[in-house]
């Protein structure tokens, strides 16, 4: 069995991978990030792991943003279970370890109390990373951009790929209507 200190060890490695992995996508493939970035010139503003989280109620989510919020607003709710799989009744359960429940009673909370749209990263050990997104918040659905590497549950849940949704993001950015 995992420790508590190892599994809170773990979790802050996976924020810092997620915060890292948007930073370097948004910065290789988007122009006015990278100029913005660049001409501030200060690496503090990267998008960074948030020490708060989970502490207050308050927070933005696992990830504070900082520039990149205004690239790309959304509220980051990060699991990395080793046990986390891929099973029917882990996906759509109404359990407390379900990903409805983490999208509901985390992720959701957080974006409305700041504003942004929520969004759940997940992967297990030796798995890809993951997201799940609410079709309608996200209005990917009316872009129609999936090919076949994508999940619908629910209607109008998605899970699929993490690269494959920041680069959808990326790629459509002009499309999406601003919440902001």
């Amino acid at each position: 069995m995992v420790s508590p200190k190892n599994r809170k060890t773990k979790g802050k490695l996976f924020e810092n991978m997620i915060a890292n992995i948007l930073h370097g996508t948004f910065y290789g493939k988007c122009n006015k990030y990278k100029q913005l970035y660049d001409d501030v010139g200060n690496s503090t503003l990267k998008p960074k792991r948030d020490s708060s989280s989970g502490t207050f109620k308050d927070s933005d989510g696992d990830i504070k943003l900082n520039l990149l919020k205004k690239f790309f607003p959304v509220s980051i709710e990060c699991k990395h279970h080793k046990d986390m799989n891929f099973q029917l009744n882990y996906l759509l359960g109404n359990g407390c370890n379900s990903l409805f429940d983490i999208y509901d009673n985390q992720a959701l909370i957080n974006a409305d109390f700041s504003g942004l749209r929520p969004l759940v990263v997940f992967k297990a050990n030796f798995t890809n990373v993951f997201c799940l997104f609410d079709n309608y918040i996200f209005f990917i659905s009316k872009i129609n951009l999936f090919n076949n590497n994508y999940i619908r549950l629910r209607g109008h849940f998605t899970i699929m790929l993490f690269s494959d949704f920041l680069r959808i993001y990326i790629e459509n950015m002009s499309k999406l209507p601003s919440i902001l």
